[in-house]
């Protein structure tokens, strides 16, 4: 079965490969699902959409936090934020940089790193941990995630696709 991670979709492959319809059967399917995660995983970050995407980051006393699934296709009032569990409000002083898959906050994102237990009790750098948790819709529509759920509309990028279908081409 085709993923719905899967960056193109069966009937776009046959096309380029210039095959006839299901005529590359499951091998198709196999090499379109292997190509997509290949290139998913050389942009280190997950591409296709996730209605109710969680990351659990962590704080560097900012006023950003970058989120794994850009685009973010949330509204702040659709975004739920917790700090170790509790809850936090997402009010004004809050901003979406969506493309860039950025969380502003006026007021910053408190800094989760461990303290030196000296008399200062200074953070230490490097020891930050992902107390930040965010939930959120992110990432871009792929046309099997069309397939499945009508209401959605394909948005992934035509030279994301492209590089699929190249690489597909390398692999058949």
């Amino acid at each position: 079965t085709l993923n719905a991670a899967a960056l193109t979709d069966q009937a776009t492959a046959e096309e380029e490969l210039g095959l006839a319809s299901n005529a590359g059967g499951d091998a198709l399917i196999r090499r379109i699902n292997m190509v997509s995660d290949l290139i998913a995983r050389h942009c280190r970050r997950l591409l296709h959409y996730d209605a109710a995407q969680v990351d659990n980051l962590p704080g560097h006393g900012t006023p950003h936090l970058v989120l794994s699934r850009p685009p973010i296709k949330s509204t702040p009032a659709n975004i739920t934020v917790k700090y170790d569990g509790t809850a936090v409000a997402v009010t004004s002083g809050m901003d979406i940089k969506a493309d860039a898959g950025i969380l502003y906050r006026n007021a910053g994102w408190e800094w989760t790193a461990q303290v030196m237990a000296d008399a200062a009790r200074h953070p230490v750098p490097g020891t930050e941990r992902g107390l930040w948790q965010v939930t959120y819709k992110g990432g871009w529509v792929t046309k099997r995630q069309k397939e499945l759920d009508g209401a959605l509309t394909v948005d992934l990028p035509d030279a994301i696709e492209a590089a699929t279908l190249m690489l597909l081409t390398q692999v058949w």
